[in-house]
Parts: structure tokens; C-alpha cells; sequence
């Protein structure tokens, strides 16, 4: 009985170790499965990162794309406002040959040769400061090169004066931008009487750039400055008055003759052996010594002058021999 019963333990045992090794396959199936699955998942993961970074890459591309695409367009902008001006007319021109007949009146009107390539149509709104500006008709005007732009911003005042027509440069976008920004302060410098003058974008109030606040002086300073001003003329005119009388005495002292040259330019030689110096004249015209072999006569003036008052003539010294 014993026998028996540890024989069907063995079974049992036999049984469950069967079993058991058919979950083992089963759990080394599945852990096989699950592996491919993950060396899958793995795979795909490295694919989304590496599409990812693809379109990351290409993301960047396109940005630099627009980025350089708006560069050029803002260069084309630039370079079309280099070879553009702003013409305004009280009337509207002819559509139908425009460009010929803008070309014929810049020629006649400036008196140089201009060649216009194309003549747009603009808005008022953009490129008027005033109510009288915005009743002229604007256009676009693209010349041949820059030099003719030049040329032609620098002969303009004076040769439109007195015409109906007027010429400006094209802003570009920053200067437009920068003009309408600056808008609201020149109309309040024109209604406090300030003198507002714009230079291609710029605002200039009194004849200074406008930058933001605190750029321009405030009234009260304007008003110390020239008080300042005010007491430094006198200053400034006695200073001038100075120079001018120092420039007087140095151009007084370059002509005036130098007594002590006379020594040095000519030497007493043959007086001075004889003991006859001659003492100069104490007058404001030195006249020049005599030669010096020659008689000396001035020192005896004196003594003449004196017998002469006495009334008995004197002897004249006798002329000193030559050694």
C-alpha cells in the first residue's frame, strides 16, 4: 500500500513537473514575444526620434528660408527706394503713357536727362504731412539708377520753385515706420511753434534729430542756454578785441628797425682805434653809421653850436689821420 501511494505521488509529481515545464515554454514564448514587441517599440521609438529631428532640421531650414526670403525682400525694398522718387501734382496725370509723359516733364521741368522705367499710383496716407499734401495726386517714380536720383534730390529746389510739382525721396519701410511713429510729436512741436523739418524718416525739431524724450532740451533750458549765450558775448567781443590789438603791436614789432642789430651788423673798427666812438642819436629814426675810414664830424656839432652862442668861432677838429 505504501508502494502505491508514494507511486501515484510520483505521477502527481511527474504530472505537475510536466506542467510546470509547459508553463516555462509558454513563459519563455511569451517572454520571446514581448522582447520583439519591445526591440520593436525600440525601433519605432528611434525612427519617431530620428523623424523628429528631421523635421526639427527642416523646421530651422524654413525659418532661415524666410528669414533670408524677407531679408531680400526687404533689400529689393531698399534698393527700389534707391532708385525711386515721390512726385506730386496738383492734377492727376494720364494713365495711358504715363512713364513717357513723367519722363518728358522731369527732362523738361529739371533740365537733365532722366529715364523713368516704371510710374506707380500711391496712397495719400503714407506719404503726406499736411492737408495740402494730401490733395496732390502722389506717384512712384523708378529712374534708371541711383545716380539719377541723386542728381535729381539735388537740383530739385531749385529747379521746381515756383512750379505746382514737387519731388521726394522714397521712404523705406523703417523710415515710413519711424515717420508715422513720430507723427504725434511733430504736430505737437508745430502747435508749440517749433520749427519741424523731417530728413528721410527723421524728425528734426529746431534744426535737431528728435530720438525720444529727454533728446531735445526742455523750454527752460533753452531759456538758461541762452541767457548763458547772452552773457558770454561781451566775453567773446573783448577777446576779439584783444587779439586784434596783439595781432597790431606783433605786426607793429615785425616792421619796427632793431637798435641792437647794429652792433653785430656793423662793427666799429677803425674808430674805435682812433678813440672816436660815436654814440647813435637818441631819436626814433637811427640813421646809418658813417664808413669807417671817414671823418667824423657829428660830435663836434656841439661844440660849434656853443661858440656860435658865445660869438667867436670855434676851431674845427682836425680829421684823424689813417693808420
Amino acid at each position: 500500500m505504501q508502494i502505491i501511494s508514494l507511486h501515484n505521488e510520483l505521477t502527481a509529481v511527474k504530472h505537475e513537473n510536466v506542467k510546470l515545464r509547459q508553463q516555462l515554454h509558454a513563459t519563455n514564448t511569451a517572454g520571446m514575444s514581448n522582447s520583439d514587441r519591445i526591440c520593436a517599440l525600440e525601433k519605432q521609438m528611434q525612427e519617431l526620434l530620428a523623424a523628429s529631428l528631421q523635421q526639427s532640421d527642416m523646421h530651422d531650414s524654413i525659418s532661415k528660408l524666410h528669414s533670408r526670403q524677407e531679408e531680400l525682400v526687404q533689400r529689393q525694398k531698399v534698393d527700389e527706394c534707391q532708385h525711386s522718387l515721390v512726385l506730386k501734382t496738383e492734377s492727376a496725370l494720364p494713365a495711358q503713357g504715363i512713364t513717357a509723359h513723367v519722363q518728358d516733364l522731369l527732362c523738361q521741368q529739371l533740365n537733365i536727362a532722366v529715364t523713368v522705367l516704371k510710374v506707380q499710383p500711391l496712397g495719400n496716407k503714407q506719404h503726406s504731412d499736411s492737408d495740402s499734401q494730401n490733395r496732390k495726386h502722389a506717384y512712384k517714380v523708378g529712374l534708371g539708377s541711383s545716380g539719377q536720383r541723386t542728381e535729381v534730390l539735388r537740383i530739385k529746389a531749385q529747379a521746381l520753385r515756383g512750379t505746382p510739382l514737387s519731388i521726394d525721396a522714397l521712404l523705406t519701410p523703417d523710415q515710413l515706420a519711424s515717420k508715422q511713429r513720430l507723427m504725434p510729436v511733430a504736430r505737437q512741436a508745430k502747435s508749440a511753434g517749433q520749427s519741424v523739418r523731417w530728413r528721410y524718416g527723421t524728425l528734426l525739431i529746431n534744426g535737431k534729430p528728435y530720438t525720444g524724450p529727454g533728446s531735445l532740451p526742455t523750454p527752460a533750458e533753452q531759456q538758461q542756454q541762452q541767457q548763458q549765450q547772452q552773457q558770454q558775448a561781451p566775453t567773446n567781443a573783448s577777446d576779439g578785441y584783444q587779439t586784434v590789438q596783439r595781432r597790431q603791436r606783433k605786426h607793429a614789432q615785425q616792421h619796427q628797425p632793431a637798435h641792437g642789430s647794429k652792433k653785430s651788423l656793423f662793427p666799429a673798427t677803425h674808430q674805435q682805434k682812433d678813440g672816436l666812438a660815436i654814440k647813435p642819436a637818441p631819436n626814433a629814426n637811427p640813421k646809418p653809421p658813417p664808413p669807417a675810414n671817414g671823418s667824423s664830424k657829428q660830435p663836434a656839432a656841439a661844440p660849434k653850436k656853443a661858440a656860435a652862442a658865445d660869438g667867436c668861432a670855434a676851431p674845427s677838429p682836425p680829421s684823424p689821420t689813417r693808420a
